[in-house]
């Protein structure tokens, strides 16, 4: 049971977009991560980053030879992170790119979700083409993206929000549809054991630098996924959601249903508006007998 102190903590976190990464969850990730390494024939993952790393699940549950790298602003999820893993580890903000120049192969990721703060110093902090709204996903996406390398993979954990919201967040989207970053979108589904804290539905963001096709993959979490083009998205005005693009079979035996419902529906209307007709038809010959 949590003592009040602990709820406290967790309450707080919660309020700065924190939800940590239980061991579940990350083990999911790190699956992915080498599905994902597996399919692009990328090799042994060497050496790995998290710059929102927090105590360091996400790094832990990768094996001891991977060099790990990681950042967080919270002093005391450093020192935890550093004290359990092998590592290097920075107490420092990812906007202040804290390994400087360095590039990472593979970085993995549960940023700090829908926090808001200053968009337009965040954009100058990071050199950003693009300017960043004062809900500061599309800046932590950035910031991960910009601190990987062309051939490198980054697998980020986010809220929904990322995939639809309007304003300077359409706009980033814009950015990395066009500039072919995005590799795939994954639904995560509300799983109260893939979060000690909060049960929501989250999405995995796929990025790549030296992607050779113009599709992105969606897949929902049902696990039906479709390869769409770039030219759809663009068209669908840059929206990312999952179910613009896949129509889950449940949600086509609800209108088929509906559909037949209607159907019958209207089917004994008419068969009474006949009967009726018909009984009109024999009062006015018996009236006329």
């Amino acid at each position: 049971m949590l003592t009040v102190s602990a709820k406290q903590l967790k309450k707080e976190n919660q309020k700065k977009g924190i939800f940590h990464t239980n061991e579940k969850l990350a083990l999911y990730l790190k699956t992915r991560m080498l599905d994902y390494v597996y399919e692009f024939k990328y090799g042994k993952i060497t050496e790995i980053a998290d710059l929102c790393c927090g105590a360091g699940s996400l790094l832990k549950v990768f094996n001891d030879d991977a060099v790990k790298y990681g950042c967080d602003i919270e002093a005391s999820f450093i020192k935890e992170a550093d004290k359990n893993i092998k590592g290097t580890f920075k107490c420092d903000s990812i906007f202040n790119e804290p390994f400087g120049n360095k590039r990472f192969k593979y970085i993995t990721g549960n940023y700090p979700f829908s926090i808001r703060g200053d968009g337009k110093a965040v954009t100058q902090q990071l050199s950003s083409p693009v300017e960043f709204s004062n809900i500061l996903d599309s800046a932590f996406i950035y910031a991960n993206l910009k601190a990987l390398t062309e051939d490198g993979l980054c697998l980020l954990l986010g809220f929904p929000g990322i995939l639809y919201r309007s304003g300077k967040e359409k706009v980033f989207r814009k950015y990395l549809i066009d500039n072919n970053y995005l590799e795939a979108i994954e639904e995560i589904p509300a799983d109260k054991e893939f979060f000690d804290d909060t049960v929501i539905q989250t999405v995995l963001m796929v990025l790549r630098k030296n992607k050779t096709d113009d599709k992105i993959t969606f897949i929902n979490q049902h696990g039906e996924k479709r390869a769409v083009l770039k030219k759809e998205i663009i068209e669908n005005d840059y929206s990312l959601t999952v179910n613009s693009y896949i129509e889950h079979l449940t949600q086509k035996e609800e209108i088929d249903i509906w559909a037949n419902t209607y159907s019958l529906i209207a089917s004994s209307i008419h068969n009474i508006v006949r009967n009726t007709e018909f009984i009109i038809c024999i009062d006015e010959c018996i009236d006329y007998l």
